[in-house]
């Protein structure tokens, strides 16, 4: 399943933690946005481990895109859709 995860989270120490997690899955497609294609159980633990990071102020924000959708997206910048899955599963 395809995902976009963001986040607004204000101290830095815990930012660069999730950055990282997300980072180690997915692609940074904006500073605090990005893009995941992982299984259902797996971006559950995704946001399960963020959530004992980020304090209760912090903000995580998840959005599932199906495939019909994720098909009728479009992109108004250079950066393709991430959707290399060996890219993730490496």
């Amino acid at each position: 399943m395809f995902y976009v995860v963001s986040y607004d989270i204000s101290d830095d120490r815990l930012r660069n933690q999730v950055s990282k997690a997300l980072a180690a899955l997915g692609t940074r497609v904006q500073k605090s946005v990005f893009e995941l294609d992982l299984p259902l159980d797996r971006i559950s633990q995704v946001i399960a481990t963020v959530a004992t990071i980020i304090e209760e102020t912090d903000s995580l924000r998840c959005y599932r895109i199906c495939e019909r959708c994720l098909a009728d997206s479009r992109l108004f910048d250079q950066t393709p859709l991430s959707l290399d899955k060996d890219y993730y599963y490496a």
